[in-house]
């Protein structure tokens, strides 16, 4: 593959038609190339900092009795007051020097953390009563909602944005296959989550507002494909007696259908009908139905990735792709002779896949 610079993928594009305002194009690329961006370790620290740092302020609340679980107002006034306190110090503190910011961005993280926690403790307690129908769990996901909505807009820290959308897509999960006697629900949210991940990736004028939800929906994703391939699946639906447990095989069926509609969208400028793209959706339907979510859904990731130059993405879909190829075979019902045979056999259909995708000129750019 050729390297390309950036002027001349912009020549290229203004030849083409393709590009309408060039000056927008140069001053957005050379905005984000001068933009100060937090590696992705650095998050995880924050993230993991800013839980540990929200225990002990909790149990610094409990030890001092100015909060206690038989006293939910406690809970709801405490949280609602750790909230404000938050929004604050993030916007007192944002414009101040670079060891005095990082310092109250951990501080307010820690704070939102603890604020968020403790409303939604105090509100599904305080209003379970109020609201008969609902019980204890859509109760928690109901105030998991409230707080991250009011609090997604003015409190853009990134760590917080993600840390509540995963947290509310967790818990939907959990209600959606637990709270049923059915898994019928679930894979309804489950296809859900599928066209809405897809949406957020592929939407082209999405802004850097909505990239914690899209990395919230990647992970439950994947929680919910290892709940898939486990053998927890259906076994903990509401009532002793389940009505219908739905086979993986149609949460496999349509993650395929999404993977073959994802290859159509990003086939892009060339023909839908040319040989290789038929190729690879006939490939990802016969994968669909001998292989398992996980591995589907780590290929999708994969796509994605290169398609966005989302090293994140590539990473993350790599990474389980790996894990669940190696539960894919452990699990097979085979000895240890056919599963080599199995593994050899693949290693051969990939180098002869790679030679005809050399020989027909099909992963060369144009």
């Amino acid at each position: 593959m050729k390297a390309y610079s950036v002027q001349s993928i912009l020549d290229w594009l203004s030849t083409k038609g393709l590009l309408t305002n060039r000056a927008q194009a140069e001053a957005f690329i050379l905005c984000d190339e001068n933009m100060t961006k937090l590696p992705a370790y650095i998050h995880v620290l924050m993230g993991i900092g800013a839980l540990l740092g929200s225990f002990c302020i909790i149990g610094l609340l409990i030890a001092t009795k100015i909060i206690s679980f038989d006293n939910e107002k406690s809970l709801l006034i405490s949280g609602f007051s750790c909230i404000v306190f938050a929004c604050i110090l993030f916007y007192f503190i944002r414009h101040q020097r670079t060891l005095l910011n990082s310092f109250g961005l951990q501080c307010a993280l820690i704070f939102m953390i603890v604020g968020k926690s403790l409303f939604v403790a105090g509100f599904h307690t305080n209003f379970q009563h109020l609201i008969a129908p609902i019980n204890k769990d859509w109760m928690i996901t109901l105030g998991i909602l409230l707080v991250t909505l009011f609090t997604y807009s003015i409190f853009p820290l990134w760590v917080d944005r993600f840390l509540s959308t995963l947290s509310l897509l967790c818990s939907l999960a959990f209600n959606m296959l637990f709270q049923f006697d059915t898994t019928l629900y679930f894979f309804l949210f489950y296809c859900a989550l599928v066209l809405c991940t897809g949406f957020l990736f592929l939407w082209p004028k999405k802004t850097l507002f909505w990239n914690p939800l899209s990395y919230s929906c990647v992970i439950t994703l994947c929680i919910c494909a290892v709940d898939l391939v486990s053998s927890f699946y259906g076994s903990g639906l509401q009532g002793n007696t389940p009505s219908f447990i739905l086979p993986t095989l149609y949460f496999n069926i349509a993650t395929g259908f999404g993977l073959i509609g994802l290859c159509f969208i990003l086939a892009g400028r060339y023909n839908r009908t040319q040989l290789f793209i038929l190729f690879a959706c006939i490939g990802l339907l016969i994968l669909s139905l001998i292989s398992n979510t996980g591995i589907l859904l780590a290929i999708g990731f994969l796509i994605l990735g290169y398609a966005k130059h989302d090293n994140v993405l590539t990473i993350l879909g790599g990474l389980f792709l790996a894990l669940f190829l190696i539960y894919f075979y452990y699990s097979l019902p085979y000895t240890l002779d056919y599963k080599a045979g199995i593994l050899a056999g693949s290693g051969i259909i990939l180098l002869a896949s790679n030679y005809i995708l050399k020989m027909m000129k099909w992963g060369m750019e144009e």
